[in-house]
């Protein structure tokens, strides 16, 4: 690929896109001002960058992807490799598990949508050749909701539009009170019925939560131990999206806190998301929950 930035004439003429951390504003402040619509995400040749509504360049829902340029090929898309036979074999679990992706909405992930939106729909695509049924995304601040915001997502440009269609404006980052909704919810399920599907929770976040996680699938994994629950019923893999120092070092404290507060079931793994979905980080993000020998995989 050529230099993208050769349109600018000066290095002070490249947009740059702000950072704004969740603790930035106080109760009484106000986020940055937003569109009145959400951004448009493009995925279309050529394009460099993300375009807001008002852009000429819009993504192609008729444009198939290229097998030469991976499954993506946008302003954040993935490097993205054929997978191997290897790979395959290995992803033959999640027929076994319904694949649920939650969301960080919090303002912090404003500057990121885009890349989080393409992260998402690469995995999605993937994972939608083993649940055949697609995939149910919901978004970390829909806490009265248990029924996802995206049911059932078969490709790639359901998870655009879904993302089109949202903003990232929460006020907090509240993983723990989502995982306690939806993890009791299933529960509940779980003790009505004898069968009932797996499932593999996906968090993709930008930081740490504000509020106790860890705590939350304590409780919830010792509910698990209650049922008699196979050891693998359940799995959940947080996924950081940037590259906050504070955000890395909760997530790789948090098997360690977990440990010291006696959870039995080794049912969490974290992974650092960079941009680039080699086989193994692949197969780490949607697995590592919900297998041991890949969560050892640092």
């Amino acid at each position: 690929m050529g230099n993208s930035n050769s349109q600018y004439k000066s290095k002070d003429q490249i947009p740059r896109f702000r950072h704004y951390s969740s603790t930035q504003w106080a109760d009484s402040d106000s986020p940055p001002a937003y569109e009145a619509s959400p951004p448009v995400y493009s995925a279309s040749e050529g394009s460099n960058r993300f375009t807001d509504s008002k852009a000429s360049v819009k993504y192609n829902p008729n444009e198939k992807p290229d097998p030469a340029r991976g499954l993506l090929h946008g302003p954040f898309a993935p490097a993205m490799p054929a997978a191997s036979d290897s790979t395959e074999n290995a992803l033959e679990m999640l027929k076994r598990y319904n694949t649920v992706f939650i969301v960080d909405d919090s303002r912090s992930m404003y500057p990121l949508w885009a890349e989080a939106c393409e992260a998402l729909a690469c995995l999605a695509e993937t994972a939608n050749r083993y649940d055949t049924d697609g995939i149910d995304v919901h978004f970390i601040n829909d806490l009265e909701k248990t029924e996802p915001v995206g049911m059932n997502l078969k490709n790639e440009q359901a998870v655009r539009d879904l993302f089109n269609s949202r903003l990232a404006t929460g006020k907090y980052t509240p993983i723990g009170e989502k995982l306690e909704l939806l993890l009791r919810e299933y529960l509940k399920k779980l003790k009505a019925r004898s069968e009932v599907k797996r499932v593999n929770y996906i968090i993709i976040s930008d930081g740490d939560p504000t509020d106790e996680p860890a705590y939350v699938i304590k409780n919830e994994a010792d509910k698990l131990d209650k049922l008699n629950a196979p050891l693998c019923q359940v799995g959940i893999q947080f996924v950081q999206i940037g590259n906050s120092p504070k955000a890395t070092a909760y997530l790789q404290g948090l098997d360690d806190e977990l440990k010291e507060q006696g959870v039995s079931r080794d049912i969490v793994d974290t992974t650092i998301y960079d941009g680039k979905l080699t086989d193994t980080r692949l197969i780490k993000i949607l697995l590592g929950g919900i297998n041991r020998r890949i969560d050892d995989q640092k």
